[in-house]
């Protein structure tokens, strides 16, 4: 019971590590954008605009 537990984890592990998020940059490169961070234990968003080569923050 133990090696079949053991062989499963490890299959499982080589399987997801094989796993690479899809990267569409195309989609980001224009467009209004915002992230929320924590600050001082505060939480803060910041949100921009992107037009080209052009970013705008406020």
């Amino acid at each position: 019971m133990y090696t079949k537990t053991s062989i499963s984890i490890v299959v499982l592990i080589l399987l997801s590590s094989c796993y690479q998020p899809q990267r569409d940059c195309k989609a980001f490169k224009d467009g209004e954008f915002s992230f929320t961070s924590t600050i001082d234990e505060k939480e803060v968003t910041t949100t921009f605009v992107r037009k080209g080569e052009l970013e705008i923050d406020y």
